[in-house]
C-alpha cells in the first residue's frame, strides 16, 4: 500500500516525539487541534458526558451505513462531514464496542458439552476479520509514524501484545482442527484431554486476548477531562510500582536461592513440645525452589498462610524476609507513589492535554473507514496508487516516488518544494517577530508616557499648592 508521509501537523509530531509538553499543552496548539478535531461541528464540545456516550451507542447500528458511504461517496457533503476526525473517533469506538461484543460472546461460549477442536460459535469469522483489520490499521499507523516513533509508546506495545494473543488464539484453532482429522477423538471427553491439547490452549490464549481487549476501553476514555486525568495519575503510578518490582524480584531471588533447600530434610517432619504437647509439623513450604518462591511471593501480601513459617529449626531467614520486604520496601513503594500523585496532579491537565494529543494525532493518521471496513482501500488511496506508480516512471521536479522499509512506499516532495515551504514559513516567523517587538515598543512608549504624565502631575501639585 502507498502512504502519504505529510502528515497535517509534522512539527506536532516532533514536539509529541521531544515530549515538548508545554508546546503541545499550549492554548494556541490546542485551539489548532480542537479546530481540526471537530471540524464543522460545533455542537460536540457542548454536548454532556451522557449525551456523548449516547451519540456513541446510536453509532453503533450506523457506522457501517456511514462508513459505506464515506467509501463510495467520499467527496460528497455528508462524506466530508464524516470523514472529520471527531466522527472518525465515534465510528472507531461504535465498531470496538462491537468487536468486544463479539469477543464476549465467543469467550463465554457453554463448554459442557464442547467436541475438541475448534469451535464452532458463528462468532469466529467476524473476529478474526476484525482482528486483520486492527491488525492492518496497527501496520498502518507504524508506516506514517516509523517504527522507533510508533513503538515509543506503550499502549502501541499493548496493543501489539493483544494482537499476537488473537493470532495464537487463531493458530491453535488451525492445529486443533488438523489434530482432530489426523487423529480423530473428537468426541473424547474434556477431563481426559491433554493439558496442552491445542483446543485447551486456544482458550487460554483467547481468555487473556479478550482481557487485553476491554482493557483497552481506557485508552479509549483518554479524551474525557476527568477519566483521562485519572488515568494519566494511574499510569504515573503504574511507572513507580514498575521500578519498584525489579527491587521485589531481586529480594525474592535472594531468598529463594538460600532458602530453596534448608529445610528439605525436615520436610514432613513433627515437633512435640516437651511441656504443652503442641505438635508442629512442618509444611512444604521451604524444601524446593519453586515452593519457596511462591511462599515468599504470597508473602508480600500477607496472604502466605501461617503454617508456611512454622519450622523445625527457627525461621529467622523467612522473618527478615518479611522485615526487608512488607516494612521496608513495601511502605517505600507506598510512599514514593503517593509522591508521585501530589507531583502529578499539580501538572495534571498538561500531562492530560499531551495525552489526548496523541490519541488526537493517532486518530487523524488514520484511515477516514472505521475497523474492519478500513481493509477497503478508499478512493483517495486509489488515486495515491496511480500517482505513486506514474511518479515511478515519470518523476516530476516537486514530488517522487520513494520506497524504503521504515516508511514502505510513500511520496515525497523535492527539496526544491522543500526550501520554497522553508522560506515563507521563515518570512512569517519574521514577520511575527517584528510585529510582536513591535507592539511591546508601543506599550513602553505607553507605559513611559504614563510615567511621565504622572511626574508631571506631581510637579504641577507641587508647584501650585500654597506654601
Amino acid at each position: 500500500m502507498v502512504f502519504s508521509m505529510n502528515f497535517i501537523f509534522p512539527r506536532l509530531l516532533l514536539a509529541i516525539e521531544c515530549k515538548q509538553k508545554a508546546f503541545v499543552a499550549h492554548p494556541n496548539v490546542q485551539q489548532v487541534i480542537e479546530n481540526k478535531w471537530i471540524g464543522e461541528w460545533y455542537g460536540w464540545t457542548k454536548k454532556s458526558r451522557a449525551a456523548k456516550i449516547a451519540t456513541v451507542f446510536w453509532r453503533i447500528p450506523t457506522f457501517w451505513f456511514m462508513a459505506l458511504w464515506v467509501w463510495v461517496a467520499p467527496g460528497s457533503k455528508r462524506g466530508r462531514k464524516w470523514q472529520i476526525p471527531v466522527h472518525r473517533y465515534i465510528s472507531i469506538v461504535a465498531s470496538y464496542l462491537v468487536f468486544l461484543t463479539i469477543c464476549f460472546l465467543q469467550s463465554n461460549v457453554n463448554k459442557k458439552n464442547q467436541l475438541r477442536g475448534p469451535p464452532n460459535t458463528g462468532c469466529e469469522v467476524p473476529l478474526v476479520i476484525y482482528v486483520i483489520s486492527f491488525i492492518w490499521a496497527a501496520i498502518r499507523l507504524c508506516m506514517i509514524h516509523g517504527p522507533s516513533r510508533y513503538f515509543r509508546s506503550r499502549w502501541n506495545w499493548y496493543e501489539v501484545v493483544m494482537l499476537i494473543l488473537f493470532i495464537m488464539t487463531f493458530i491453535f484453532w488451525i492445529a486443533s482442527a488438523i489434530d482432530v482429522r489426523l487423529h480423530d477423538q473428537r468426541d473424547l471427553e474434556r477431563k481426559y484431554w491433554h493439558k496442552y491439547d491445542p483446543t485447551l490452549v486456544a482458550e487460554g490464549t483467547l481468555c487473556l486476548a479478550t482481557i487485553m481487549a476491554f482493557f483497552k476501553l481506557i485508552f479509549l476514555c483518554q479524551l474525557d477531562y476527568n477519566l483521562g486525568q485519572l488515568q494519566v495519575t494511574l499510569g504515573k503510578m503504574i511507572q513507580d510500582a514498575t521500578k519498584f518490582l525489579l527491587l521485589f524480584c531481586i529480594i525474592i531471588f535472594a531468598f529463594a536461592a538460600g532458602l530453596a533447600r534448608l529445610y528439605q530434610y525436615y520436610d514432613g517432619m513433627v515437633q512435640v513440645d516437651d511441656e504443652s504437647k503442641i505438635k508442629i509439623q512442618q509444611v512444604s513450604s521451604f524444601v524446593d525452589f519453586l515452593s519457596t518462591l511462591k511462599t515468599l511471593f504470597w508473602a508480600i501480601f500477607c496472604m502466605s498462610t501461617i503454617e508456611s513459617a512454622d519450622v523445625i529449626i527457627e525461621n529467622i531467614p523467612g522473618e527478615s524476609f518479611e522485615c526487608i520486604s512488607v516494612i521496608v520496601v513495601l511502605n517505600m513503594l507506598i510512599a514514593c507513589m503517593s509522591n508521585t500523585f501530589t507531583a502529578v496532579t499539580r501538572n495534571v491537565d498538561v500531562e492530560w492535554t499531551f495525552a489526548r494529543t496523541k490519541v488526537y494525532v493517532n486518530i487523524m493518521a488514520l484511515n477516514s473507514l472505521p475497523p474492519p471496513f478500513n481493509l477497503l482501500p478508499t478512493c483517495s488511496e486509489y488515486r495515491t496508487i496511480v500517482e505513486f506508480v506514474k511518479l515511478l516512471f515519470r518523476p516530476t521536479k516537486t514530488k517522487r516516488a520513494r520506497w524504503n522499509f521504515k516508511h514502505g512506499c510513500y511520496i515525497e516532495n523535492t527539496a526544491e518544494n522543500n526550501n520554497e515551504k522553508f522560506e515563507e514559513i521563515m518570512g512569517l516567523l519574521v514577520m511575527r517577530y517584528f510585529r510582536k517587538k513591535h507592539v511591546e515598543s508601543e506599550t513602553n512608549e505607553i507605559r513611559g508616557l504614563r510615567k511621565d504624565l504622572n511626574e508631571l502631575r506631581y510637579l504641577l501639585k507641587d508647584a501650585l499648592s500654597p506654601a
